[in-house]
């Protein structure tokens, strides 16, 4: 489950909120808003490789280089570009830790259409709960 969050967390980094509630978000049914967003923390220590509090597209693209390679894809520079603009919310061109769970939360706020705090099976998949 652990594995499962914090790769939503990375790939909500490289979607937009939008894009996600049409696709059922990537959470996995059960999924809590409070364990999105703690581990949002997971995903943002990956992309903050310099250690100082915040990633800025250098860092996002040394880790999109990084995974394209190893997984035999080739690395698109404007994923770089939108993983910063989709969790920047300050428009500073960093993003914090504070901004990257703030981003999680609304993500999966946008998927928990029925508001309980979970996600739910049809959330999950994108079905009618989902939409």
């Amino acid at each position: 489950m652990k594995k499962i969050m914090i790769a939503v967390a990375v790939a909500a980094t490289f979607t937009s909120g939008a894009a996600m509630a049409q696709a059922g978000m990537g959470f996995k049914a059960g999924a809590t808003r409070d364990a999105v967003v703690a581990n949002a923390a997971k995903g943002f220590a990956r992309m903050d490789q310099n250690g100082d509090g915040a990633f800025d597209a250098t860092e996002v693209t040394a880790v999109l280089q990084a995974r394209a390679t190893k997984n035999g894809k080739e690395f698109k520079p404007a994923a770089a570009a939108k993983a910063i603009s989709n969790n920047d919310g300050d428009g500073d061109g960093k993003v914090t830790l504070a901004e990257f769970q703030a981003a999680a939360g609304k993500r999966f706020d946008a998927a928990d259409t029925n508001k309980n705090g979970t996600i739910d099976a049809d959330e999950a998949k994108g079905g009618e709960g989902g939409e």
